[in-house]
């Protein structure tokens, strides 16, 4: 025998419902394994295929279970038992296997066999067992097609007892039994019966009738006593013989009646009653009868009538008497043996009936024990049709006890384990396929999701790079705008500058005229004075009075040429300013300041001149020569003057025409600084749009790709749970290591759950337990921690905590129905208003379906606008926020669309945002905002008749608040609108 070495006494529980499966051919080889039998036995696929079955040995099984398991498949016929088996690491597990030859066309063709985890009972007596047999302490056992049957008288009488041969055998026993008493009963009864039938019939019915016939016979007698009369009457002496004869053979035959009836057994009444009768008949005979005959004989035919009247009559009375005083007798007597008789016969009626009542109830007791002892095996057998029959391949059939029931027991055992290796076969093949199909699919997921994000990535590189480009486009065109409304504004100064030149170069030219008109106004002066030298003193006067006027035209010119020099040295400014534009502006400001200087410098002379007049003046008291000549001078002076003031009006006539020609060119100038503003500002918008429109291109890769990871993940291929996981709100308390907490889970199964709790900790491959109430605590290892919360995997879930999950399952599903009624009758209200409007010709399909939304400016986080953002805002808030104030635990009910935009939300979170203030926007204006997190997408795109959802809400500060969010589709029409999302706090 093959022994597998080493072995480290160290168990491998094999999982409650885990079935191992593997076939092997005629010789023992292994055809095919199971990923169960892979997984627990340590070894590969390929370790495992064409090696030999005992491969799995373990050292501690005893030779004689397999000497006996071969035995029993190698004759055509199923082998069920404990089996200790060895791990590829020595560890060893325990397991009950079933093994059945498989026939074909007669001739064993493999064999299969199905295990599955047995009892712990189970184990430790096929330990204690096996230990025994080891030992060589087992005695008075032997091993039969896998059952450990004693060999003792008791133990093989214990074996017949709970048999139906054995149990019939008992039964019939009792039956025989009880029929050999009653029919002793019977029998006796009978022979009572027949016993005092005897008794009637011979003591006293055959003495009666022997009574009967002495008394006939007596009265026969009689008779012929009276017709001896008519025979002698008659004279017939042959009759009168014959009449005698017949008397004394009457005489004769009563006395031999009598004699016999004398013999039979009498009472001493009735003997009393015979002698009374037989002196009486004596009597009669002697007396009566002789009497009668030797009057016959004598032919004393009066004697004999007169004897026959008085004493034969009389005679045979007291005789027929003391015959019926007998008979009498003989009839009481009778009737008291038959009411005897009938005392006894109800007495073994009684008995017999007693028997057979009691014989009846027995074999109805009797009838209904084996009825009710074939019961438990057939309800045994089927149950176990009806487990096979649901698929139930690792339901244990239990070896039966009953010997006639053994056969079909095993039968169905190999049964079982046919279509359970069949079914098994058929799953593990389907899963190798599924298995491998899922993995090309997870390959291809993966792949498409590393594709997803480098093309995301690049997208969201070169949006960067958009957005960074269009903020250097709007951060230009501010600059520029600030320049170009810089530059407007210093033209505006520059046109009022040119403006003012212009202004005062008329006022200069106006003064010129003036001036000139005041020279010749003093030529006419000076030709007065010369014709009027007589009137010296009167024009002295005149002539101080237009020095005075002198004095103040040449202050006036004076302040003119220096504002226009001022005027000129502001042009050239503003001309270096224009750059090229203002070339030509800049040689007219210089002309300007030359002839601004100009004039200066002659308002200089004229103001000298002025002072000299004056002086003059004063000295022409003294001497008119003096004033004659001084009047001369100023004619001179005043043809100088009226010279200057010429030249000085047509270099005023230049600066105005130069100063028109600037100011048409700081029109043009301020026109074009103007168009360069304008552009400059439709600059500024469209950077503004690109940025905008940049960050929604970013926030929308973004939301593609997590509604890419949504779809991928929860599609065939990408999803890697193996049992699906129903979403609900268990109540649970886990602690792994130090680590202890509590909540809410997301979603559970019999195989894991979503731990939902807030700032979850990172516990990836830690082991602990999780506690559910009613379930109890079951072993898990925490697996993946999200903002979702821990996905975690039960390591071993009994059967009854298995039943109790669904059991936990449904309950949480009941306590949900309100709930889910509640959103399902919201949704179609707010189905119905969304179909009533379009109706109404309020929306089109067109645009309540649309999804362009368009960005609101300076929003963060930001917010949008759909077409149907106004008709929900009237139509929405009246259903939804009525919902919300019915219970309060319900948090939030609003409606999203199919990309999660949710226009319009309840009143408390619809708050106009506060600029720069991100956190509290976030919590307080929700509305016109896209939710394209997992639990909006999955919410917004469910089309089932509702979605529960676990999760915990992010509040801020490190507050968390434990949501149950139930989800149902909005259908406008037959086309699939959005979600109702209706969320209470747990």
């Amino acid at each position: 025998m093959r022994v597998n070495e080493p072995i480290t006494n160290h168990e491998i529980e094999l999982p409650e419902g885990t079935v191992l499966v593997s076939k092997t051919d005629p010789q023992g080889r292994i055809t095919f394994v199971n990923q169960a039998f892979i997984d627990i036995s340590g070894y590969t696929e390929e370790e495992l295929i064409g090696a030999p079955h005992n491969l799995v040995r373990h050292p501690h099984m005893p030779p004689a279970a397999f000497a006996d398991l071969w035995a029993t498949i190698k004759s055509g016929k199923p082998w069920e038992g404990i089996v200790k088996n060895r791990a590829k690491n020595g560890d060893h597990y325990w397991v009950r296997a079933n093994a059945t030859p498989e026939i074909t066309d007669g001739e064993i063709t493999g064999f299969i066999s199905i295990r599955s985890a047995p009892s712990r009972a189970q184990i430790d007596a096929a330990e204690k067992l096996y230990e025994q047999i080891r030992n060589g302490t087992a005695r008075n056992i032997t091993v039969t097609e896998g059952r450990v049957l004693g060999t003792t008288l008791a133990a093989r009488l214990g074996r017949l007892a709970n048999s139906i041969t054995g149990r019939l055998t008992v039964i019939i026993a009792v039956l025989v039994m009880v029929m050999i008493l009653g029919m002793g009963a019977v029998l006796d009864g009978m022979g009572d019966s027949n016993e005092a039938l005897r008794a009637v019939y011979e003591h006293r019915t055959v003495p009666a009738g022997q009574l009967a016939d002495v008394v006939d016979r007596m009265r026969d007698n009689l008779l012929n006593a009276q017709l001896l009369q008519d025979e002698l009457a008659a004279s017939n002496s042959l009759g009168v013989q014959k009449r005698i004869a017949r008397i004394r053979a009457n005489r004769d035959h009563i006395g031999a009646v009598w004699q016999t009836y004398r013999s039979n057994p009498l009472t001493e009444e009735e003997k009393e009653l015979a002698d009374e009768f037989e002196q009486a008949r004596k009597s009669y005979v002697s007396n009566g009868l002789e009497v009668a005959i030797s009057l016959a004989e004598a032919k004393d035919l009066e004697g004999l009538r007169g004897h026959s009247a008085d004493t034969l009559h009389q005679l045979f009375e007291e005789a027929h008497q003391a015959a019926r005083s007998l008979v009498l007798l003989q009839l009481r007597v009778a009737g008291e043996l038959y009411e005897d008789a009938k005392t006894d016969f109800r007495h073994h009626m009684r008995l017999g009936f007693t028997f057979l009542v009691s014989g009846t109830l027995l074999a109805v007791l009797l009838a209904v024990l084996l009825v009710r002892f074939l019961r438990k095996p057939l309800a045994r057998l089927e149950r176990h049709f009806n487990a096979i029959a649901a698929g139930d391949f690792v339901h244990e059939i239990e070896i039966e006890a009953v010997a006639e029931f053994q056969r079909p027991n095993a039968q169905l055992r190999a049964m079982k384990a046919k279509l359970g290796y069949a079914a098994l076969e058929r799953q593990e093949n389907a899963a190798k396929a599924e298995a491998h199909l899922k993995k090309e699919m997870l390959k291809l997921t993966v792949l498409l999701e590393g594709e997803v994000e480098t093309t995301v990535a690049e997208i969201s590189t070169q949006a960067d790079r958009l957005r960074e480009g269009a903020a250097k486009l709007l951060a230009t065109a501010e600059e520029l705008q600030a320049q170009s409304q810089s530059m407007a504004t210093a033209i505006e100064i520059t046109s009022g500058n040119v403006q003012t030149v212009a202004g005062a170069t008329e006022e200069l030219e106006a003064s010129s005229r003036e001036i000139t008109a005041r020279i010749q106004h003093s030529s006419e002066y000076s030709e007065a004075a010369r014709q009027r030298v007589d009137a010296a003193s009167a024009s002295v006067g005149t002539l101080t009075e237009a020095t005075a006027r002198i004095g103040d035209v040449a202050s006036l010119i004076q302040a003119i040429a220096g504002q226009t020099r001022m005027l000129a040295l502001n042009a050239t400014i503003e001309a270096a300013r224009a750059g090229e534009t203002g070339k030509g502006f800049a040689v007219v400001a210089s002309e300007v300041k030359g002839l601004a200087g100009q004039t200066e410098d002659a308002i200089g002379r004229v103001n000298a001149q002025a002072q000299d007049i004056e002086r003059t003046t004063r000295e022409a008291v003294t001497t008119v020569e003096a004033v004659a000549e001084t009047i001369r001078d100023i004619d001179a002076i005043a043809g100088q003057v009226a010279e200057s003031a010429e030249q000085q009006r047509a270099a005023t006539a230049e600066i105005m025409a130069s100063a028109v020609q600037a100011a048409d060119h700081t029109r043009e100038v301020a026109h074009t600084a103007a168009s360069v503003l304008h552009g400059a500002e439709m600059t500024g918008t469209t950077a503004r749009k690109v940025n905008e429109l940049s960050a929604l291109v970013s926030h929308d890769i973004g939301a593609l790709q997590r509604r890419l990871n949504v779809i991928l993940r929860t599609s065939y291929g990408g999803n890697r749970r193996a049992v699906e996981r129903v979403p609900v709100s268990v109540e649970f308390s886990a602690e792994f290591g130090d680590q202890r907490f509590s909540g809410q889970t997301g979603d559970i199964s019999v195989m894991g759950a979503l731990l939902v709790v807030g700032n979850a900790p990172k516990l990836e491959g830690a082991m602990g337990t999780i506690t559910f109430p009613g379930v109890g605590t079951i072993p898990s290892k925490a697996i993946l921690g999200s903002q979702l919360g821990i996905q975690c995997q039960f390591v071993k879930v009994s059967k009854d905590q298995k039943q109790a999950i669904t059991d936990a399952i449904e309950a949480a599903k009941a306590r949900d129905l309100p709930y889910i009624q509640a959103a399902q009758q919201t949704a179609a209200k707010v189905a119905t208003a969304l179909e009533k409007a379009v109706a109404d010709g309020r929306i089109s399909l067109g645009d309540l379906f649309d999804n362009d939304y368009v960005p609101i400016p300076d929003t963060d986080p930001l917010q949008l606008l759909a077409k149907h953002t106004a008709l929900t805002d009237l139509l929405l808030p009246d259903i939804i926020d009525t919902e919300l104030a019915r219970d309060p635990r319900v948090v939030l009910c609003c409606a999203s669309d199919r990309n999660g935009y949710i226009a319009t939300h309840n009143r408390k979170y619809s708050e106009p945002q506060r600029p720069g203030d991100k956190l509290w926007n976030m919590a307080h204006s929700r509305n016109r905002r896209i939710f394209d997190d997992r639990t909006g997408i999955l919410a917004s795109r469910n089309t089932q008749p509702y979605l529960a959802q676990t999760y915990v809400r992010d509040m801020g500060g490190g507050q968390f608040m434990l949501l149950k969010e139930i989800d149902c589709p909005i259908m406008v029409g037959s086309r699939h609108w959005g979600a109702l999302r209706y969320a209470l706090k747990l």
